[in-house]
């Protein structure tokens, strides 16, 4: 007869570890899986990277126990897994609907670090080790989930002028209004506007990933852009829920000459949801959108004054 409490074979372990490995990689890679607006658990979302990556590398570890490798190894290699998980998992989101998110990788390593800490010492350390290091996992938790609070409050603050995308007088417009490339943006508080500042480099601007994702019942997206030097053109993309890095045929594209002094952009939500060449737009679940310049050899400012659907 067996003994009840002895633990389970080694072909069951297998097959749970495989499965919680499964599971975390499929919530990582799952195309239509993506973070909330403006609540709690949305606020949570970047802290769970952590102990998602803790569990990746945990189980790389686990199932490379049954090969003859030292415990140095073993650990080398289920971090170095890790680590590449993390880094290929940014880079193919853009392919599977999702926007890479680098600083992800941050919070990816840390799971990483604390996994490959565990599998060395986790079975020598007493009581009080065990204790210490679950309370330093605990706070460096708690330390990446303030600062996402302060974030989802924003949102939430923005969700509240919809249907103004801008909200550039008060400061949580920074938490929807990001720069990217080699840009900088701060707002103009006399104004209210975003002004935006573009170093040299390609593809610089900044990107609005709205606080209402639903744009229906809406006719038309305008803007105002302030250019004070000479004329441009300002590339503005549109994405949704499914958006890959395809051009063209997932995404709305469009150009706009922006000559010196204001220019406002009319755009109706029609052409919006008709834009990308394979598909509608999804008109209910807007992701991201992004204002963005070619090739920049020297420097350009340009200040976005308004954003608002009518």
């Amino acid at each position: 007869m067996t003994d009840s409490s002895s633990p389970p074979p080694r072909s069951r372990w297998d097959l749970r570890i495989i499965l919680l490995l499964g599971v975390a990689l499929g919530l990582l890679f799952f195309p239509r899986l993506a973070p909330p607006h403006g609540r709690w658990w949305g606020a949570a979302w970047d802290s769970l990277h952590v102990p998602g990556f803790f569990l990746i590398t945990w189980s790389l570890g686990r199932l490379l126990a049954c090969s003859a490798l030292p415990i140095g190894k073993r650990v080398t290699y289920a971090a170095a897994g890790g680590f590449i998980i993390a880094f290929g998992s940014e880079w193919i989101q853009g392919f599977l609907g999702r926007s890479p998110e680098w600083g992800d990788i941050l919070r990816d390593l840390i799971g990483v670090s604390f996994a490959a800490v565990a599998m060395i010492f986790w079975s020598g350390w007493g009581k009080r080790g065990r204790t210490g290091f679950v309370i330093a996992v605990f706070v460096t938790l708690l330390l990446l989930f303030v600062p996402a609070v302060r974030i989802s409050r924003a949102v939430s603050q923005q969700q509240s002028f919809f249907p103004d995308l801008g909200g550039f007088a008060h400061p949580s417009s920074l938490a929807v209004w990001r720069p990217q490339g080699n840009a900088k943006a701060w707002l103009e508080k006399e104004k209210p506007a975003l002004k935006v500042h573009l170093g040299p480099g390609n593809f610089g601007g900044v990107y609005l990933r709205p606080a209402t994702p639903d744009w229906r019942g809406h006719e038309a997206l305008n803007l105002e852009i302030e250019n004070p030097g000479d004329a441009f053109i300002l590339g503005l993309r549109i994405d949704d829920v499914l958006t890959t890095t395809t051009p063209g045929r997932t995404r709305y594209n469009g150009e706009y000459e922006i000559k010196p002094g204001k220019v406002a952009i009319h755009l109706p939500l029609s052409e919006i949801e008709s834009g990308p060449k394979g598909r509608p737009l999804d008109l209910s679940q807007i992701r991201r959108l992004v204002l963005f310049t070619g090739m920049e050899t020297g420097e350009r400012v340009f200040v976005i004054n308004s954003a608002f659907l009518n």
